[in-house]
């Protein structure tokens, strides 16, 4: 449960799918088993998610302990908004050069007051990060 994360920070189909999926189950208060969660997609996505699940298995299980494992969560979370953020921002940035999107002064004003926006979250979604990734080698150091 990751706060202002939802299934639109995703680009991917798949993964808007699987995080739709596992909301579901957490807002319902049940345990999340990989195999129901794969039961509840459509079949058209179960081999991505059977590779999902691989790769995350042959992945190293840093988190030790409940804190660090919600602070690398939390971590992950910011890096998908953050990449969502960016994406958005290049499809305004290619709008923008449009001549004849910015012909419109009103139209031109809401993309660069979207961009102006965008930019800003941004550099506050650096700014968390750089944050929670030295508050985790922190305690990973016994900081």
């Amino acid at each position: 449960q990751v706060e202002g994360l939802g299934p639109d920070d995703f680009t991917d189909p798949m993964h808007r799918q699987v995080f739709t999926a596992i909301q579901a189950i957490v807002q319902v208060g049940q345990p999340l088993d990989p195999r129901e969660l794969r039961d509840s997609l459509d079949p058209a996505l179960w081999d991505g998610f059977d590779a999902l699940v691989k790769l995350s298995e042959s992945q190293p299980q840093g988190a030790d302990d409940e804190q660090e494992l919600e602070n690398e969560v939390v971590v992950t979370a910011v890096r998908i908004r953050l990449a969502q953020r960016k994406e958005q921002l290049q499809r305004l940035s290619f709008a923008q050069s449009d001549p004849e999107t910015m012909a419109d002064a009103d139209q031109a004003a809401r993309l660069r007051a979207q961009a102006d926006g965008l930019g800003q979250e941004i550099d506050q979604l650096h700014k968390s990060l750089a944050e929670r990734s030295l508050l985790g080698r922190r305690r990973t150091a016994g900081g």
